[in-house]
């Protein structure tokens, strides 16, 4: 796995939760919490790949590596013109480094702060959910 790839939980043909994967056998997502949109003790955390994929356990669930927004998995050879012609904005080593950079922050909201929200601001700089 190379650092800055992205990994879904996949339900019902779509992605519900994202985190990026960190190195080490470690996952940075912005974690759901309770209540009104999911968002008393949620925030963004460090766990390893086994408890961010086990978060699917026994619902139906199954995790799988996603692709970036353009249709190209990250790799952290790719070169500052390559970043460019392909629209990305980040190498995956810089997404990894600003996912760490978030963790701890604890402003989970289904709408406005989710799991998608947080992986589009590491990997492009922008705060977008396709799923709302």
């Amino acid at each position: 796995m190379m650092k800055g790839g992205i990994f879904g939980n996949l339900r019902n043909l779509e992605i519900d939760h994202y985190g990026i994967y960190v190195g080490d056998g470690k996952v940075v997502h912005n974690k759901p919490g309770v209540g009104w949109m999911l968002a008393t003790g949620g925030g963004v955390e460090l766990c390893s790949f086994e408890e961010f994929t086990g978060l699917g356990d026994g619902d139906g669930h199954q995790w799988v590596k996603v692709f970036n927004a353009h249709g190209m998995d990250f790799d952290n050879n790719v070169t500052s013109d390559e970043k460019i012609m392909n629209g990305l904005k980040f190498s995956g080593e810089e997404v990894a480094s600003r996912a760490i950079n978030r963790i701890g922050e604890k402003a989970y909201h289904f709408k406005n702060n989710n799991s998608e929200h947080f992986v589009m601001e590491c990997l492009l700089g922008v705060h977008k959910s396709n799923q709302i």
